[in-house]
C-alpha cells in the first residue's frame, strides 16, 4: 500500500473508533440507574418482608400497626385498603410461626418505573430462627412502583401452595 492510502485508512480507523466511544457511556449509565433501581426495589421488599413480624393483625390496634409500621414502604392506597379490613393485610397472626423475611427469587422490570418481584414470605418458630432455619414458605408476588420519587409497594398477594 501507498502511504497516503495508509494514512487516509489509519485515520478513518480512529475516526470511527473515536465516535464509537461516547456512545458507549450513556449505556453505561442506563446500566448504573438500572441496576441502582433494581437494588432500590429489592431492599424495599427485604425490609418490608423483615417488618411484617411487628404487625400484629389480631391486635386491637392492627390497622394503626399496618400504618405505622408499613406506612412508608406501601403506596397509600394499598395501606388504606389494608387498615379498612385488616384480614387482606399482611402480619402475624399468631406468636409463633411469625412472618421473618421474604425470599426473592425472581425481580423482573414490567416499565421504566415498576417491578414484579416473586418470592416466598418465610415464617419462622424461635427454634427456626435460632438455627438459622427456613420455616413454612408462601410464594408471593409483590409489585413495586416509583411514585413521585420514591420505590413503593403497590401490590401484594399471597399464593396458596
Amino acid at each position: 500500500m501507498n502511504r497516503p492510502v495508509l494514512t487516509f485508512l489509519l485515520c478513518a480507523v480512529s475516526l470511527v473508533a473515536a465516535c464509537t466511544v461516547p456512545t458507549g457511556i450513556p449505556s453505561t449509565r442506563l446500566s448504573f440507574h438500572q441496576q441502582a433501581d433494581e437494588a432500590a426495589a429489592r431492599a424495599l421488599v427485604e425490609q418490608f418482608g423483615q417488618r411484617l413480624q411487628d404487625v400484629w393483625l389480631t391486635s386491637p390496634e392492627a390497622a394503626q400497626q399496618v400504618r405505622q409500621k408499613l406506612g412508608d414502604l406501601v403506596a397509600p392506597d394499598l395501606i388504606e385498603q389494608w387498615t379498612s379490613d385488616t384480614s387482606k393485610a399482611p402480619g402475624r397472626l399468631v406468636s409463633s410461626p411469625w412472618p421473618a423475611r421474604i425470599e426473592i427469587t425472581s425481580l423482573r422490570r414490567e416499565s421504566p418505573d415498576s417491578f414484579v418481584v416473586e418470592g416466598f414470605k418465610v415464617e419462622v418458630t424461635s427454634v427456626e430462627a435460632s438455627r438459622g432455619e427456613g420455616g413454612i414458605k408462601t410464594p408471593v408476588r409483590i409489585v413495586v412502583q416509583r411514585q413521585q420519587g420514591r420505590w413503593l409497594i403497590t401490590e401484594y398477594a399471597e399464593r396458596g401452595l
